[in-house]
């Protein structure tokens, strides 16, 4: 896999809605430009009041991924081996885990 010399992509991965914003979280996977296998790539996990997720698992293609600061990464051969994997999943301490899916915006 390899990404385009000028163009960051994103992709949004958005939590199905619950009543509670604050249980609700949105994880943008970044690839930077010029992105290989083994580049790693960042994913911010915010709440669904666009705040930082300071603790958390994220499940996302067959990876748990720690979010830490509102922040995990995976490699880029990671996030393509798992894109046939359909578990996306938020997990919290002391509060529901959420699932979500892949969404545009």
């Amino acid at each position: 896999m390899k990404t385009p010399k000028d163009k960051k992509i994103s992709f949004l991965f958005v939590s199905l809605p619950v009543k509670d914003l604050s249980n609700r979280w949105t994880a943008r996977v970044t690839f930077p430009p010029a992105s290989t296998d083994s580049t790693v790539i960042q994913v911010e996990v915010l709440d669904g009041e666009e705040k930082i997720i300071d603790k958390a698992l994220l499940e996302l293609f067959g990876l748990k991924l720690k979010v830490q600061n509102g922040l995990a990464s995976l490699t880029c051969a990671q996030f393509i081996e798992g894109l046939r994997a359909e578990r996306i999943w938020l997990h919290r301490e002391g509060r529901e885990s959420v699932p979500g899916g892949l969404t545009f915006g």
